[in-house]
């Protein structure tokens, strides 16, 4: 980890060892904070970025054991505005050179990145990428129903099932579990999933806390 910092490709690294559930290990390697020379250290919190989708899935797969949706369900049945889609076709410069979707988008789908929902972030110069900030989709004070209502219009990239891309299937995914659930997904997260796991230091947001309990104890490493 401290090669990754000396040269120059991160800033600081924190990793932990783990034999089965047993924690045997933690280092820290470089700063937390360059400017102030903050060393990293183990209470850090870290952003998880697209972990969450893991989160997100775990959540949707508790309602589909509680019996709430089947995988093959198509999401309009549960999110209406993504009904009667269109599909770009290939090559298309064009946002109207469309045609109707083979087959509705289903949460299978959602949960394989096989919905032909995109990103619209990786290619900048792809119609998609333009569509999307033109819609405001990544908004980042949208909240999940508004991002859903900002897809509506949009076009998919693929028929649903004929290919894979890595897209905001997940963020559809998350507004599901509000819809389903009536909770929103933060407190759906911090209910069901991060409180009974005493994950207490993740969410959406960073919290106050007492930090009298840190640094926690660290076992010895294995030798």
């Amino acid at each position: 980890m401290a090669k990754y910092v000396d040269g120059d490709l991160l800033s600081g690294v924190s990793s932990a060892v783990l034999v089965g559930r047993d924690l045997v290990d933690v280092h820290c390697a470089g700063f937390a904070d360059i400017e102030a020379k903050t060393p990293m250290a183990v209470d850090h919190i870290f952003r998880v970025f697209s972990n969450s989708k893991l989160v997100t899935s775990m959540a949707a797969l508790m309602l589909y054991e509680e019996g709430r949706f089947d995988f093959d369900d198509a999401i309009e049945e549960y999110l209406p505005q993504l009904g009667n889609r269109q599909v770009l076709r290939p090559n298309a410069t064009d946002p109207d050179d469309r045609e109707v979707a083979a087959t509705s988008i289903t949460i299978r789908h959602l949960m394989t990145h096989t919905s032909g929902l995109s990103y619209g972030l990786f290619d900048p110069n792809a119609l998609i990428t333009k569509l999307h900030a033109d819609a405001g989709v990544h908004n980042p004070l949208t909240p999940l129903s508004g991002m859903i209502n900002a897809l509506e219009g949009l076009p998919l990239v693929f028929h649903p099932g004929r290919g894979w891309e890595y897209s905001v299937a997940t963020d559809v995914l998350g507004r599901l579990v509000e819809v389903i659930s009536g909770m929103s997904l933060d407190a759906f997260f911090t209910a069901r999933i991060f409180e009974p796991l005493g994950m207490a230091d993740t969410g959406f947001s960073v919290r106050r806390k007492n930090m009298t309990d840190w640094p926690p104890t660290m076992p010895a490493p294995i030798s």
